[in-house]
């Protein structure tokens, strides 16, 4: 048994117990003490952050928003953690829907699959998609790509608890056909747009071309 599988489960279990702003808070300490212990990603970070204001990264600012962004990624750490303790139907009843559709948010879906040909949903890798996903699977059947953690203990247990919740699981190597025949069957295929599936297609960050990410996900430019 790995180590990091070992830190998930124990994780998971405590995360059941754990009230939400307690998790946050910890999640929080943890994601600040990683950004002032990792330099090199300290510095990507503030040169994200540099690129997006348009100031240099030693502006104070600048580094501001580069610690924020690690106190953020924690919060988020500690909700995917406990994504599986995760009560679907509540969230569902005390949603707020600010789509334009007709019928909301699921409107928007189902139009989309009217003309047969499926629907690809896609978004930033902005706060917890996997929350997003359970949403969707609890009205429509939905696969999401999903990266494969280097550990087998780990991306088993990880892909698991997104099944639990009916979110189907396209891995991200070789990705390109699975979604085909999602959309020749008229499902629904979800995509974070984080990561470079095309091998070369780089997309622009505030101007620049992104080539390489962070340990944020965030494009280094």
């Amino acid at each position: 048994m790995s180590s990091i599988y070992f830190l998930a489960r124990s994780g998971n279990t405590l995360a059941r117990w754990t009230p939400q702003s307690a998790r946050h808070a910890l999640g929080a300490s943890i994601g600040a003490a990683s950004y002032f212990g990792w330099p090199s990603k300290r510095f990507v970070t503030r040169l994200n952050m540099a690129q997006i204001t348009g100031r240099p990264a030693h502006d104070p600012y600048v580094k501001r928003l580069a610690l924020a962004s690690w106190r953020n990624y924690g919060r988020y750490a500690s909700d995917f953690i406990s994504f599986p303790h995760l009560d679907v139907d509540n969230v569902v009843r005390n949603l707020r829907d600010l789509s334009e559709c007709e019928g909301g948010w699921l409107g928007c879906v189902q139009s989309a699959l009217q003309a047969g040909r499926g629907a690809l949903l896609v978004t930033a890798h902005f706060g917890n998609w996997d929350t997003a996903g359970a949403i969707l699977a609890h009205h429509h059947p939905v696969s999401a790509v999903a990266e494969t953690f280097n550990d087998e203990q780990l991306n088993q247990l990880l892909q698991n608890q997104r099944r639990e919740k009916g979110i189907g699981i396209i891995p991200m190597e070789g990705s390109a056909r699975p979604i085909l025949r999602l959309l020749q069957q008229n499902q629904v295929a979800a995509i974070v747009v984080d990561r470079n599936f095309m091998r070369g297609c780089f997309p622009l960050f505030f101007r620049r071309r992104a080539r390489e990410r962070n340990a944020l996900g965030k494009y280094h430019v």
